[in-house]
């Protein structure tokens, strides 16, 4: 389906910052004033294999309930200690110079660096927090892609993220996968589809299981996978939300961070 192309949030201009990886400059040559976006409507994609046996974690191991389905927050301070913000919690995103809504501080289990060979943690948005850009390397933006393991769409912004997930770290992105859904279209996903997922998309980053969209999906409907959306980490404003695949993430990375230079932060 086709949305507003990404670049034209709040930033007509698509020249990038001097100090961004040169990984983003490949894609920008081809940008142009509109993107079309695409998502799934139940063309299934081929299904990832795991390791032998055990996928990872037993799928009765997925009620982790947090009252709205996610898992329990661990905490609600950031790594340096600044409380999260809980004023203008929602799921509106920012719409030209009116500010969005601030997202959730959701939590979810999972692996944080997408490795199988990890310890399965709740990674919450606080973790990436960082009003004071004192992280290191600094949080300028999360990503959260809610995927399917069954959904074409997902699998290949996956698969384009991969060699990019370095230099959009060292440039201030956080890509957090989330996935909702397994093998079968409309069925919700268990802790059984981490470790099948994370050994076919090495992302290292953090990639962790949302079941059915229990949180998640107060954004999007679930007949239209991918969803993506766009978070400024200094303030948790929702800068943008759709539903589908841009089908260009170093593109979509690069315009997100050339609008965050000038945009202001939400108080």
């Amino acid at each position: 389906m086709s949305i507003e192309s990404i670049s034209m949030l709040e930033n007509a201009s698509m020249h990038l910052p001097a100090r961004l990886s040169p990984l983003f400059l490949i894609s920008l040559a081809a940008c142009s004033a509109g993107s079309s976006t695409t998502s799934s409507s139940g063309t299934p994609a081929p299904v990832e294999a795991g390791i032998g046996g055990d996928a990872g974690v037993d799928a009765s191991e997925s009620d982790i309930d947090g009252g709205d389905g996610g898992a329990l927050p661990t905490t609600n301070v950031n790594p340096y200690g600044v409380a999260y913000p809980t004023n203008d919690i929602g799921t509106t995103a920012r719409r030209g110079n009116t500010a969005g809504q601030r997202i959730k501080n959701f939590a979810f289990p999972g692996y944080r660096d997408g490795s199988v060979r990890g310890s399965i943690v709740n990674v919450s948005m606080v973790d990436y927090f960082d009003p004071q850009q004192k992280l290191s390397p600094p949080v300028k933006l999360i990503h959260l892609t809610a995927a399917g393991r069954w959904d074409t769409y997902s699998n290949t912004e996956a698969n384009q993220a991969m060699p990019l997930i370095d230099s959009l770290r060292a440039d201030g992105v956080v890509w957090i996968t989330v996935i909702v859904e397994g093998t079968t279209p409309g069925k919700a996903s268990t802790m059984a589809d981490l470790d099948p997922f994370a050994l076919a998309h090495p992302l290292k980053a953090p990639i962790v299981v949302d079941p059915g969209a229990a949180s998640l999906g107060v954004f999007f409907s679930q007949a239209a996978l991918p969803w993506n959306g766009w978070i400024d980490a200094r303030s948790m404003e929702i800068i943008y939300s759709a539903e589908g695949f841009s089908g260009d993430v170093s593109r979509e990375a690069a315009a997100q961070l050339t609008a965050w230079e000038t945009r202001p932060v939400k108080p």
